[in-house]
């Protein structure tokens, strides 16, 4: 439990609110206090959810450099020097 007291959490409203609702955990720890319709909005959560490149550039158009790369999930990842989600 005391992960949770030095990080937001936000439930998700949906199935498909996963990708909106870690954004907006992400941006409450970084001191912006969004509403979840505008992150939604932001980041084009959908029927089907939301897509790596709404996440992109939802997170983009909230503020934060984001980038996209392609990895195998072993090795680059681990190894990277940025943060990461």
């Amino acid at each position: 439990m005391g992960w949770q007291r030095r990080y937001a959490t936000f439930r998700q409203h949906s199935a498909e609110d996963c990708g909106a609702a870690c954004v907006l955990a992400i941006a409450k720890h970084y001191g912006y206090d969004l509403p979840r319709t505008k992150v939604r909005e932001a980041v084009g959560t959908g029927q089907d959810g939301t897509t790596l490149l709404g996440l992109q550039r939802g997170c983009d158009a909230i503020g934060f450099r984001s980038q996209s790369v392609q990895a195998d999930g072993t090795t680059a990842i681990p190894n990277s020097k940025i943060r990461t989600l």
